[in-house]
């Protein structure tokens, strides 16, 4: 079957759809000493590896139209007159017949850039003009017959359908101007942010610190003391709102960055008028929250590199880019697929030189800011997993512990008031005394919250009163526990 056969109007190439991903082979040198990098020159080149200046940091962060001002010619887009043109064929031939704000809503061009890219293919023969119809009451356009073929040989070099893409250097600085390290954070942020948790003042006040510094953490401890839950806070420790690309050009490649199943549009995001050229900020970017990436026990090489899709003729942006100006948690360190040395062998380069360089089966290269927190977290002993020297790399090294006795009936207080039950301090003192006490079960952050709804699940089950009592509790530390088969 073809390409053009598996392509109609609502084809999944004009939308963000997860898709299974080729694997790519990580290029990725065993871990030497620090003696015998074989990476000197690459660190003391890389053109990110100064922080933002004074005048970047005051640059207005929320004035997002000076960061991404909309194109008036094709020329201002940054990308090369072939690579829209592609895209436009692409877009016609999957609607059909277009009117000029449908396709400036499509490809996030204002009004003149498209009649110019119009014009073009106009002149070429490769499209049709039409009068007004129906609710639509300007000129309408389609491909002729020599244009429909020419969107045949389009959809052959890449499959993308979306908003036009950025170029990679406007994508690179931008980076840069939005860094993670932008925002100072002060301890009263982080207070504020964990206000409505049960955490310790010390481990604020380490999480506080490392956040500050921006520099990589390693978080350990026992499964289930929350430390996932507790990193999921971080974000909006960093500030406004940022903006990303839906897509970058390199070279002749497009490369998918901006996924609708990591990234949440902030509250502030505005669509703008696509005919107008000075209302908001460019379309080619969604305005969304600063992103929080976890990548678990799936992880392998592959996603960490430019992927292209052969069903789709589609590049996508490896996890790290799509965190940019964000955080990216490395979770359940040591369980991955891609080897734990493999692993950290790919962040050497970015972590000591800022800079991540990607390259595309096309043979272009995209060389962009590492411009993120990276973060790892493990219930493993780190000492395991890596050796001194990585360690070292690492700014910041944070465990969490188990509970104190009052912690835990902190957290249970809370589970109860999101169930709207009522807490009993004397069940409380019964689960620890009589149940983890001689089961040798340490106190965690999770314990409540699964003891409690697997309680209430009962009740409900057997429609008695949502009143907790040693019977409910009972029953569910049986069901929480696996017990020993020998």
């Amino acid at each position: 079957m073809g390409l053009l056969d598996r392509i109609s109007f609502n084809n999944r190439s004009q939308i963000d759809l997860p898709s299974e991903r080729t694997h790519m082979e990580v290029q990725s040198s065993r871990y030497q000493e620090e003696e015998n990098y074989p990476f000197a020159d690459a660190l003391s080149e890389s053109p990110w590896a100064e922080a933002p200046s004074e005048q970047e940091h005051h640059l207005l962060s929320n004035d997002y139209s000076a960061l991404a001002p909309r194109p008036g010619s094709i020329e201002e887009t940054g990308v090369s007159q072939q690579l829209l043109e592609d895209l436009l064929c692409r877009v016609l031939f999957q609607t059909g017949t277009s009117d000029t704000e449908t396709l400036t809503s499509i490809i996030g061009l204002a009004g003149p850039v498209v009649d110019q890219l119009l014009t073009f293919l106009r002149s070429d023969e490769r499209l049709e003009v039409l009068g007004p119809q129906g609710a639509s009451k300007g000129l309408r356009y389609s491909l002729t017959e020599a244009g429909k073929n020419y969107a045949h040989d389009c959809f052959e070099r890449s499959g993308y359908v979306g908003p036009a893409p950025v170029s990679i250097e406007h994508y690179a600085s931008l980076l840069k101007q939005q860094s993670v390290r932008q925002h100072t954070i002060s301890q009263k942020d982080v207070t504020n942010a964990f206000s409505d948790l049960t955490i310790n003042a010390d481990l604020i006040g380490q999480l506080g610190s490392a956040m500050h510094s921006r520099k990589a953490v390693l978080i350990y401890g026992d499964a289930g003391t929350g430390k996932t839950y507790v990193c999921s806070r971080l974000p909006r420790l960093l500030g406004d709102s940022i903006l990303i690309p839906h897509a970058v050009a390199v070279g002749k490649s497009i490369v998918r960055v901006h996924d609708s199943t990591i990234h949440t549009a902030a509250a502030n995001a505005q669509a703008g008028n696509p005919l107008l050229l000075k209302d908001t900020y460019d379309p080619r970017f969604a305005l969304c929250e600063r992103p929080f990436v976890v990548s678990g026990g799936e992880l392998t090489g592959d996603m960490l590199e430019v992927t292209y899709d052969p069903s789709t003729r589609q590049y996508h942006a490896p996890l790290q880019l799509k965190a940019g100006n964000g955080i990216y948690l490395i979770d359940d360190l040591g369980r991955q697929k891609i080897a734990t040395a493999e692993l950290f062998n790919r962040w050497i380069v970015p972590m000591e030189s800022g800079t991540d360089y990607l390259n595309l089966a096309s043979g272009d290269r995209m060389i962009v800011p590492f411009d993120l927190i990276l973060m790892f977290s493990t219930n493993l002993n780190p000492n395991d997993l890596a050796d001194a020297a990585f360690l070292r790399r690492i700014g910041h090294k944070i465990k969490f512990n188990i509970l104190e006795p009052h912690e835990y009936a902190q957290i249970w207080s809370q589970v109860c008031t999101g169930h709207n039950i009522r807490f009993d301090q004397q069940l409380v003192d019964y689960v620890i005394d009589h149940l983890h006490k001689p089961n040798q079960i340490d106190l965690l952050a999770c314990h409540p919250r699964d003891l409690v709804g697997a309680a209430l699940d009962y009740l409900d089950y057997m429609q008695l009163p949502r009143e907790l009592d040693t019977n409910s509790l009972n029953l569910a530390w049986r069901t929480n526990f696996v017990k020993g088969t020998g």
